[in-house]
């Protein structure tokens, strides 16, 4: 039975075999002129085949809008990638291309172009989360401990963020996939704002899950100044959430020391639960201390002294300090200085006009000078003193009928100091209160530009005073005169100016008014060359003068602005000077933009029958301006230049290299100097390699009732041998050796596989380096009376042109179901016309046959509609999206065909 079912797995390998070489002929003859241009996050990949060679075929690469390969002549194929600068961003891309086929058409040719803009990577790898788990998790009672930091959907797996109530979780952002769509989620977070003892959800969660201390405890300490009889005392002051230890020492002289200590929970503010006082304490003081001396006596009032003018009713008290006495009196006093008007022409009565207290109202009583006064108009008067507390009282009412009538009045000169008598003035009655014109008023004139605004300002007569007018004007052009003289009754003071006031009015025409002056300003750019003024030309209302004193381009330049002939600036109108001091800085360009370096790339490359690596130069990229000159030298002594650049890329092979610039045009570099030297090195690319991964297969019973050892698959095809190696170690006997074949017998355990890469070569980013793997043994075997069989299952998707479908083996033994269904589906290939899902079983037809070890029974094909259909391009009469549709089913038959009968071949040779 089993030579049987071999020999119809060989058969339709046979059958896969012819066809794809049927494929592959078939795809050649199609293909012609196949213009195949793609971008991934990384990379821009061009792919030009099938061109012919003898005709000149041509292509342009641009990327982010900079050229970055020309191929003048490609000949019948080009193949290249491009490695974007930064994969994290979008880049754009244009691809054009020109080529012929003289062997069709001489006069054909095949011109395009393709554009477009690249996807950035994303990652969609979750952070791990740390938080805070309750215990319980609904109470937290017994505070919390902190797991391992989790990744996102183990916290929402295990209900942290949703069933336990206590648990405390930061905020965080994760990312969840459905269906080939990554979504990007946000966590707000769960109990940081919730207060357990005093701290917030979020201070716990920073102090690794405990409550933090509450730093509220405080504590002060003060000091009893020492005395001549007494020494310093140390007071323990105002203290809270803390207690007090016990001092080393209270009273001087000596050190002292004491601690507080926070209560349980709490913390200074420094967050340290003590905190230590020390100091020294000093002793009694010394009876040589100034401040054990004896106080010397109080001044005597002969300290006192005082000045007075009766024209002013002003002056000044000093309190002297006297030898052998204190800076303060014995008795001290009050002064208040007080004017009184007459309310007529006769001495009395008086109403009080001014009342000034001196010293600010409070008691004159130490050494110091201090000022007084209060200014009599037509009046009295006087200067009061009293050695009473409060001071001086303020009259009530504020009448005076004649002296001590009916206020009390105490004079400054009755107290005993030194200084004039009497100190009090008064003036004459009848002769203040006469009715003297002290002021006149003087008349004024208003002369502008015309008439219309001229006039006279003043000399409107008044009660006291008539003005006389003599206005000799003609049209408002002319002399105009006034005086002015006392009315009946009135009389004006002595020298008082009584005109006459005289103007003579013209006609002058108004100036038109320039209500902007517009500045001037200065270019001073690096050299002279560029140097300027801006502005400073004369215009019909504005008359600029330039005074420019520049020698060589260096020196100082001063512009003001003045109004032409029958123009007038607006009031605040700027009008200069504006200043300039030129210099003659050298012009520097900028080469801090320093050479890069990007290393040689190696890429993979995949054609029929064959599979190796491709690499790309690595180059050396300046990014400056014309005025530098780049000069690149290989260790081979090759130049490459010089050149002058704005953006240069040199393609170049791993080596070192000399990159000399030089600043031109009269310019220098920045930091000084016109020339600078890098060296750079271009690295060699190393390939990444793609390999299948390791895979243990356990002990197993053979038809016969034998044990088949088990094994670690590695994977040794193509040129991996050259390019990887494989390191087995483990096991209950221990071993460590170089894997050299693709299987090794190795007994029941736990074996650890390390792929490391060879020079010149790494591991794909896609790839792991090691594997665990165990190793399961068998009890006994019992010879099997039945074959051992598997069958696969396949499914094709819905495509933008074409329906979907699924596909059941026709496999000896094997009887299908579909979606549960109880009557079985005959093998063959059903069509799918939209999005659903299909579940598939598979079962033996009964005793007769087993299922291998490994074998899949059971499958779920989810059919989904396609999105984003665009037209297909043709090229060249064929339609490039079929036979790419063809390739890819045939492949995927022959592979699954493969693995089936590589599987059943090992069964059989172990």
């Amino acid at each position: 039975m089993r030579t049987k079912l071999r020999s119809k797995i060989l058969a339709a390998i046979s059958t896969v075999v012819i066809a794809l070489g049927m494929v592959t002929v078939t795809a050649a003859a199609a293909n012609a002129h196949t213009p195949n241009v793609s971008a991934t996050c990384t990379t821009l990949s061009v792919n030009l085949q099938y061109y012919d060679s003898s005709v000149t075929n041509t292509v342009k690469v641009t990327i982010d809008n900079v050229v970055v390969d020309t191929n003048l002549d490609f000949g019948g194929h080009f193949t290249k990638n491009y490695t974007f600068s930064d994969k994290t961003v979008a880049h754009t891309w244009l691809v054009e291309y020109t080529a012929g086929d003289q062997s069709k058409n001489p006069n054909a040719n095949w011109s395009g172009s393709q554009s477009g803009t690249s996807t950035p990577c994303v990652s969609h790898d979750n952070d791990k989360v740390p938080f805070c788990h309750a215990k319980p998790a609904d109470t937290a009672a017994n505070g919390w401990n902190m797991p391992p930091a989790a990744d996102p959907g183990i916290i929402f797996q295990a209900g942290h963020a949703t069933e336990h109530d206590a648990d405390i979780i930061p905020a965080f952002d994760y990312w969840t996939e459905s269906h080939g769509v990554w979504t990007l989620n946000h966590y707000a977070g769960k109990n940081l704002t919730t207060v357990w003892g005093g701290a917030t959800g979020a201070e716990i969660l920073a102090n690794g899950c405990m409550i933090p201390d509450l730093k509220d405890a405080t504590a002060v300490i003060s000091i009893t100044p020492a005395t001549c009889s007494t020494a310093e005392v140390l007071v323990l002051g105002a203290i809270s959430n803390a207690t007090w230890g016990t001092p080393t020492l209270t009273t001087g002289p000596g050190t002292y020391s004491v601690t507080a200590t926070a209560n349980a929970g709490h913390a200074f503010s420094n967050g340290s639960s003590t905190m230590v006082f020390g100091g020294t304490l000093a002793g009694v003081l010394s009876p040589t201390s100034q401040a054990c001396a004896p106080p010397p006596p109080c001044l005597p009032i002969s300290a006192v002294s005082y000045t007075y003018s009766n024209s002013t009713n002003s002056g000044v008290i000093t309190v002297a300090q006297l030898k052998g006495y204190s800076d303060t009196l014995c008795k001290p006093f009050w002064v208040t200085a007080a004017s009184w008007t007459f309310d007529g022409n006769t001495s009395w009565p008086q109403t009080l006009d001014k009342w000034n207290p001196a010293n600010g109202g409070n008691k004159i009583d130490s050494v110091g000078t201090y000022p007084y006064g209060a200014d009599v108009g037509c009046g009295q008067g006087d200067i009061y003193a009293t050695f009473s507390a409060p001071g001086v009282p303020k009259p009530n009412p504020e009448i005076l009928n004649g002296p001590h009538n009916p206020y009390p009045e105490h004079f400054l000169h009755n107290m005993g100091f030194t200084g004039p008598s009497p100190t009090y003035m008064q003036r004459n009655a009848s002769t203040c209160n006469a009715n003297e014109v002290k002021v006149v008023p003087a008349v004024t004139f208003t002369d502008v530009c015309g008439t219309n605004d001229d006039g006279i300002v003043g000399g409107v007569d008044t009660a006291e005073i008539n003005y006389t007018i003599i206005d000799n004007r003609v049209n408002g052009v002319g002399t105009v005169i006034a005086t002015a003289a006392p009315k009946t009754g009135y009389t004006f003071a002595t020298g008082a100016y009584t005109g006459p006031w005289s103007h003579t009015f013209t006609d002058e025409p108004c100036p038109i008014v320039v209500k902007t002056v517009p500045a001037v300003t200065f270019t001073d750019e690096c050299g002279i060359d560029n140097d300027g003024i801006v502005g400073g030309t004369d215009t019909a209302e504005i008359d600029y003068t330039i005074t420019d004193n520049r020698v060589n381009g260096v020196g100082l330049v001063t512009v003001t602005a003045a109004p032409q002939s029958g123009y007038v600036f607006e009031n605040g109108a700027y009008t200069g000077p504006w200043t300039y001091t030129f210099t003659n800085e050298p012009c520097v360009v900028d080469n801090s933009i320093t050479p890069t370096v990007s290393d040689q790339t190696c890429t993979p490359v995949q054609s029929v029958g064959s599979a190796g690596y491709t690499y790309a130069d690595g180059g050396i990229t300046v990014n400056l301006d014309a005025n530098l000159e780049y000069t690149i030298t290989g260790i081979d002594g090759t130049v490459y230049g010089p050149t002058v650049v704005t953006t240069a890329f040199t393609a170049l092979s791993p080596g070192k290299y000399k990159v000399d610039v030089k600043a031109l045009n009269g310019y220098v570099l920045k930091g000084g100097g016109t020339t600078a030297t890098f060296e750079r090195t271009v690295g060699a690319g190393l390939c990444a390699v793609v390999f299948g991964d390791p895979y243990a297969v356990d002990e197993t019973c053979t038809e016969q009732g034998t044990t088949a050892p088990g094994y670690i698959w590695v994977d040794f095809s193509g040129n991996l041998a050259s390019e990887i190696s494989y390191q087995i170690t483990g096991g209950p006997t221990p071993v460590d050796y170089t894997a050299t074949q693709e299987i090794n017998n190795l007994e029941p355990g736990d074996y650890t596989v390390t792929v490391t890469a060879k020079p010149g070569f790494k591991l794909a980013s896609t790839m792991k380096s090691v594997w665990n793997f165990t190793i399961h043994g068998v009890e006994t075997c019992d010879l099997e009376t039945h074959p051992l069989i598997s069958t696969t299952a396949s499914y094709k998707n819905l495509t933008c042109s074409s329906d979907g479908s699924y596909t059941l083996a026709d496999t000896e033994g094997v009887v299908w179901f579909v979606n549960g269904s109880s009557t079985p589906t005959p093998p063959g290939t059903y069509k799918v016309t939209g999005a659903t899902t299909v579940n598939i079983e598979a079962q033996t037809t009964g005793p007769d046959y087993g299922w291998e070890r490994d074998a899949q029974t059971k499958w779920t094909f989810d059919f989904t509609n396609p999105v984003d259909c665009l037209p297909t391009l043709a090229f060249t009469g064929s339609d490039g999206g079929n036979l790419g549709l063809l390739l890819a089913g045939g492949f995927l038959l022959f592979g699954g065909t493969i693995v089936a009968f590589e599987r059943r071949f090992r069964a059989n040779v172990r």
